[in-house]
């Protein structure tokens, strides 16, 4: 058992900025305004977290670089993307030159409303383009325009093409250093954000870069993650760490927050110093008259991202079991593909989030419909690998996003033609999760080196398309009383094996008391000497999909097998029901 891994570097991977369309253009558009005295230049920041983070590193950047210029920006409310009369309306009237990271390929007659307000466009976009802009008076770097060798990258990584190769055309003769690689968190975060393939070396080099300095100079990443090491150690970031920990933060401000909470986002992300005085609602042990509290815009921003989201989670929950009661009461989950006509039924910007809670619930693809929009997500384990494209293929509805997850547009009328085109799509296929692992091993061949060697390596591993090794360890014989319950809530269920003196200990948090039950099957039959050791100790086989981790604790490391999935037996001749969890 052994696992390889190939040493690349930056010039093997990383591709000529010059291939990207329209890179001259571009580069001397933004070379004559940053050389006037004092040019407006306006950031349109688009409303998710790589619109934020590519907004923000082009805002950092000319702050640093061209402390002469003045920077205003601006953001849509709600979920809508790319310009429109209200983004129109409040460019301020002194705008020499509006940057739009993230949004706004497409948008071919507001780049017109703006050439003839006087006001150049420059878009560094990796939205596909679906519509002729080929007489389009803006200009438009966009890594989807067909030539560029890496299709993955998303704004982050087009931002900084851009910059850095402005720097190496431009720099030495302004007598200014290069520094757009000390904004790789930026990209990186985004990139993560934004569920970027990380198979693509160029796009996983970036991330990779981005967290070997990961937040040193950025005042929110530095205080989301001062937040974070109260819980557990983060003091070496990992992909990981974008996605649980500092992605959420930004997510629940786009998602919840009005137009007021994301300029203080923007703010706080682009090192702005404020104070910020919070009132507390509840008394405390230190505060027991309820004081205000000062503090900085950056912990004011986690502050208000942990309230949106907690009033989030209680509505969704809300939601979630008002739709299940009609979704069985309507034998919805009957069908393959569930779908569901929420227009009404939840709040504005939740349809993805319900759709998600439900394929996962259900084990199958949901399409939450609300007006005339809504979202799909798909389930990990169903077996259609692309369901957009699947959905789109039926001619009844249109995609947006990426392939599993992503926006919906259709007729209404079509919906029911929808339903009948999915049933009989699937109704001759094994509709069975698909459970995708790396290798297969037997319990008694499995070694504390084997888990420690692919542990130690986990942080390379993280993103879309670079998800953690998983291993199947098959035919693991334990008594149940040997299965603990640990930790103050007792959710984190461990055992541990031991064969021919080689110890191998398994663990899996958050494990409600139902599936405890149900992983030691506490239903089945007790019988004196019938799946016992003869004094009621019952014993059960398991097989285990897993990932291999090493847990660090005060200096020593400790080898450990991550439950993800399981299916448990009693060890019964008589051949007792397996409980299955896949």
């Amino acid at each position: 058992m052994f696992i390889t891994f190939y040493k690349f570097y930056a010039t093997d991977v990383i591709h000529d900025p010059n291939l990207l369309k329209n890179m001259d253009f571009g580069l001397e558009m933004f070379n004559f305004h940053l050389n006037q005295e004092s040019p407006h230049i306006h950031i349109f920041i688009d409303t998710d977290a790589d619109g934020l983070t590519s907004a923000s590193f082009v805002y950092l950047w000319i702050q640093r670089n061209f402390p002469n210029a003045i920077l205003t920006f601006d953001c849509n409310e709600g979920k809508r993307h790319g310009l429109n009369e209200d983004i129109i309306s409040r460019i301020p009237k002194d705008t020499n030159l509006m940057i739009a990271p993230d949004s706004s390929s497409s948008d071919l007659e507001w780049h017109k409303v703006l050439d003839k307000m006087g006001i150049d466009l420059l878009i560094l976009d990796h939205h596909e383009i679906d519509v002729d802009i080929s007489d389009t008076p803006a200009c438009v770097i966009n890594n989807q325009d067909g030539q560029y060798p890496n299709p993955t990258l998303s704004a982050p990584g087009v931002v900084y093409k851009f910059l850095d190769e402005f720097e190496y055309r431009y720099f030495e003769e302004l007598g200014l250093k290069p520094n757009a690689h000390e904004y790789m968190d930026l990209v990186a975060t985004g990139m993560v954000a934004d569920l970027v393939d990380m198979r693509d070396f160029e796009s996983r080099f970036l991330v990779l870069e981005g967290l070997k300095e990961f937040g040193k100079d950025n005042l929110l990443i530095q205080a989301i993650l001062d937040d974070v090491s109260s819980r557990k150690d983060v003091s070496n970031p990992t992909i990981d760490t974008i996605g649980w920990d500092v992605a959420p933060i930004i997510n629940a401000i786009f998602r919840q927050g009005d137009l007021q909470d994301r300029y203080d986002l923007f703010k706080a992300l682009t090192n702005h110093v404020e104070t910020r005085v919070y009132q507390p609602l509840k008394k405390t042990k230190d505060n027991p008259d309820k004081t205000p509290i000062e503090e900085s815009l950056q912990a004011n921003i986690i502050r208000r991202a942990k309230s949106l989201k907690g009033a989030q989670d209680r509505s969704v929950k809300k939601e979630l079991k008002e739709i299940k009661d009609e979704i069985e009461q309507l034998g919805l989950d009957n069908n393959p593909v569930i779908i569901f006509n929420a227009t009404n039924k939840i709040a504005d910007g939740h349809s993805g989030l319900v759709a998600n809670r439900l394929a996962q619930e259900y084990m199958r693809p949901v399409l939450m419909l609300n007006g005339e929009g809504g979202s799909f997500r798909n389930y990990d384990k169903f077996p259609i690998e692309n369901l957009s494209e699947w959905l789109s293929s039926s001619g009844l509805i249109g995609t947006a996003g990426h392939s599993n997850a992503g926006g919906l547009s259709f007729d209404t009328s079509n919906i029911p033609l929808l339903q009948q085109w999915c049933n009989e799509q699937l109704k001759d296929q094994d509709l069975s999760p698909v459970y995708h692992v790396d290798m297969e091993i037997d319990i008694t061949k499995l070694k504390n080196r084997h888990i420690e060697r692919v542990g130690k390596v986990m942080s390379m591993f993280g993103g879309k398309g670079m998800e953690k090794p998983s291993f199947v360890v098959k035919n693991i014989v334990i008594e149940t009383a040997d299965v603990q319950r640990l930790g103050k809530t007792q959710t984190m269920l461990k055992f541990t094996t031991n064969i021919n003196g080689e110890e191998i200990t398994f663990v899996r948090p958050f494990t409600s008391t139902d599936v405890y039950k149900e992983f030691v099957c506490e239903s089945a039959k007790q019988t004196r000497g019938i799946g016992t050791d003869g004094v009621g100790n019952k014993k059960i086989e398991a097989t285990i999909i897993g990932t291999f981790e090493v847990n660090e604790f005060n200096g020593k490391s400790y080898p450990q097998v991550s439950i993800k999935e399981f299916a448990t037996k009693p060890v019964d001749t008589n051949g007792a029901r397996r409980r299955r969890r896949f």
